[in-house]
Order: C-alpha cells, then structure tokens, then sequence
C-alpha cells in the first residue's frame, strides 16, 4: 500500500515522514512532494492509495489537487490538513469525496488514527471490487480461472530466469483488484478430506462450508484473497496476509468451528511465503499432504525461502546477471544510478539484486557502481585532456568532491595525481 504526503514546507513534511511509523501501519511505499505540481508528477507516474494534503499552499492548493485527480479518475482516498475551519473548504471537500478534514495543529495520534481508517476503507473496498470482477462469472468458471492460475503459476526457478511470467500472473491478480508485488506476504491454505470421499457421497457440503470458512477468515482479518476446490476432497486458497500469530490462531478456531465436530477426515495445512514462492509453497503443501500428519488435524509449515532463492540462482546465473548488470552500468555511465534502476532493468526485484552482487562479489550494489565508474573514470582520465570536473560528470557525479573522494577510495591518489603520475 501506498501512501503520498503533500506540503510545501519541508519541516513539516519531513515531521510527518519520520514521526510517524508508516511501515509498521502496512505502507510499503511512503511518498512525499512539496508542492501540487510535483504531486501531480508523482500520482501520474505511480498508483497512490491514500493522500494526505495540506490545502493551503502556494499556487495550486490541496483541493484544486484533488479536483484534477478526481477528473483524471483517481480514486485515492485523501486526508485534508488545513489551519482554518472554513466552511467554504468543507463544502468543496465534501464534494470532492474528501475522507476525512483535520484542523491544524494535529498531533499525529488524530492523523494516525485518520489513516488507521482510511487503510480500512481502502481494504474493503478493494475487497468489493475484486468480489465484483470475479462475481460476473459463475462459480464453476470463476473456479476454472482461480484453479488455472495456481497451477500456471511460475516457480522460483523459472521466475529468476523469465520474470516476465510471473509479472503476467501478477497482472492476473491486479485484474481483480489486488495490489500485488513479487515479494507481496501471503498465506496458502489447503483443506482436503484425508480419505477421499466415494462417488456417493460428492462433498458438496464440504467445499460449502470451505467457501464459508474462508469468508470468514477474510472479514476478520481484513484480508482479501483467492480459492479454489482441486476436486471434491480438496479446498485450496490464497490469503493476501502474512501467517502471523493472530492469523493462526483464528485458522485453528475457525477449523474446529466448522470442521472439528461435523467430519474428522478434513485437515488443514498452511504455509506463509511471498508471491514469488507461491508455486514451491503449494508443492511443498501437497508433499506434506501425501506424507500424512497422523492424528494432526491443523498443521502449518515454513517455506526456506533462502534455500529455493540459492537453488534457482546458482553461480551460473550469478555470472550471467552480473554481466547484464555491469552492462546496464556502462551504458548509463553519466546518469545517478541506483540499486532500483538496476532492477526494473533486469526485471529483478532490489533485494535479488543486492543478494548477486553480495554473493559474487562479497560488494554492495552501490560499491560496485562506483568501481565500474571509477574504471571509466580512469581510462577518461589517462586517454583525453578532459578536465576532472569533466570526467566527474561523465561518470555521473554532480559533486566534484563526492567523486575525487570515491575515486581515491578506490584508486589511493586523487584524480590530478593520478592523472600526473600516468603522463610521466
């Protein structure tokens, strides 16, 4: 979930960036701008979830902000921050579908708890809308289409080497109206009959009271996600939360709820993982399946996630990255390049990044670009009569002093020194 902040003094801003716990609030990405202008820039270019906005600023303020959004049709919710109880602000506010209006001064308590609801709304909503996308099928084909994409879901392994596919199965869940990455925390689940039911007996009741078990789980932890029946016997789902403790706790209550009484041939099973490892989770899940658990009805497992990332990008691949991502380097030799850039290149996520570079070269990311610069630098250097500034801005340095510092870092002489002990 995304989060932008609006005002155009820094204090401010930079108050409510670092005073208040986004991240622990379920923002994984917290934006900022200074201006209208430049959050217009940034709702263009990203989807923005809730907004919260001072309307006084200079030029264009908060609501004429938000009234272009709503024209351009987003829908974000917005948190309005003003030093003025103004009636003709409120009723502009309103019509605008404003969440909420705080006078200012707020303490961050009001603007939490503002957000804290905001993010309910978001999740409901957006609960609706995927409820809605996959209630215009009917259930035999929305089953068809939630069964087709567990089972097409890319591995690890082929993940690595062809993320495009599982950017495409990623797609298929932003299509009902989840907002997902690749490292997105999710929970699989798996009901099944230990002993598979006869052809009399087709287990219609079962998978009901599955469809009802996992309607409940999603309202009480405010959750949304997928499921599916395999076959008669066999209930899978997909919950977009992380298996926490609470979460746990409600699987085992709600099994015994509604299974524990009426038939002990179902069991339970779970596993917490990310998005990209949903496939590997689902295999291990029918593995622990066919082994049995004994007189163990409600089991969870742990997905080594470390050990599938080693498996699926062993030296070979390392290599084979590194080259592409030395290249990517040098052909953006004179812009400011981050570890980011890098990995929307290489459709990789940053962390992936960070663990090649680390494992072959034992190096942050950021080292490593400043190691390929610095070689240019000084071929630069001893090959033309460009001056040093000249050079710094080649590489992609904007401070003279940052790139005379890196490069004798790297090399143990500055950049003059270098350059005078090669002409001798």
């Amino acid at each position: 979930m995304t989060i932008l902040l609006v005002d155009d003094q820094p204090s401010i801003l930079s108050a409510l960036t670092t005073g208040i716990p986004w991240h622990d609030m379920g923002f994984t990405s917290v934006l900022t701008a200074v201006s209208a202008a430049r959050a217009r820039k940034i709702l263009t270019e990203h989807p923005v979830d809730i907004v919260v906005s001072d309307i006084e600023m200079p030029g264009e303020d908060g609501l004429s902000l938000l009234a272009w959004a709503r024209r351009s049709g987003m829908e974000y919710e917005c948190i309005l921050l003003t030093s003025h109880a103004d009636f003709f602000y409120a009723k502009q506010a309103i019509n605008l579908k404003v969440f909420d209006y705080i006078i200012q001064p707020a303490r961050f308590e009001d603007i939490i708890a503002s957000v804290k609801r905001a993010i309910e709304k978001v999740r409901r909503d957006q609960r609706q809308k995927a409820k809605a996308s996959l209630d215009k099928a009917n259930s035999a084909a929305r089953n068809i289409v939630v069964k087709t994409l567990f089972e097409e879901w890319p591995g690890v392994e082929t993940s690595v080497v062809y993320p495009q596919e599982l950017e495409k199965r990623l797609s298929q869940l932003r299509h009902f109206g989840f907002e997902v990455s690749e490292e997105s925390p999710c929970t699989v689940l798996s009901v099944y009959y230990k002993e598979k039911p006869s052809a009399r007996e087709p287990g219609e009741r079962f998978l009901a009271e599955c469809g009802s078990f996992f309607e409940k789980l999603l309202q009480t932890h405010t959750a949304s996600g997928l499921s599916c029946w395999l076959d008669d016997g066999h209930f899978l789902a997909l919950l977009l939360a992380p298996l926490s403790e609470a979460l746990t706790e409600s699987l085992t209550g709600f099994y015994m709820e509604f299974f524990g009484g009426s038939d002990d041939r179902a069991r339970m099973i779970c596993a917490g993982t990310e998005l990209r490892f949903l496939k590997n989770a689902v295999e291990n899940l029918t593995e622990r399946e066919k082994a049995g658990g004994g007189d163990e009805r409600v089991r969870s497992m742990k997905i080594d996630e470390d050990a599938l990332l080693e498996s699926a990008m062993g030296q070979d691949r390392y290599l084979y990255y590194m080259r592409l991502l030395r290249n990517y380097i040098r052909e953006h030799m004179s812009d400011p390049i981050t570890r980011q850039d890098i990995a929307r290149d290489l459709h990789l996520s940053a962390d992936h990044i960070s663990f090649i570079v680390k494992t072959t070269e034992n190096m942050t990311v950021k080292k490593l670009i400043n190691s390929v610069k610095m070689e240019h630098a000084r071929n630069l250097l001893r090959s033309t009569r460009m001056s040093v500034g000249e050079v710094s801005q080649r590489c992609g340095y904007d401070s003279f002093a940052y790139f005379s510092k890196v490069y004798r870092e790297t090399f143990n002489v500055t950049p003059s020194q270098d350059r005078e002990k090669n002409e001798k």
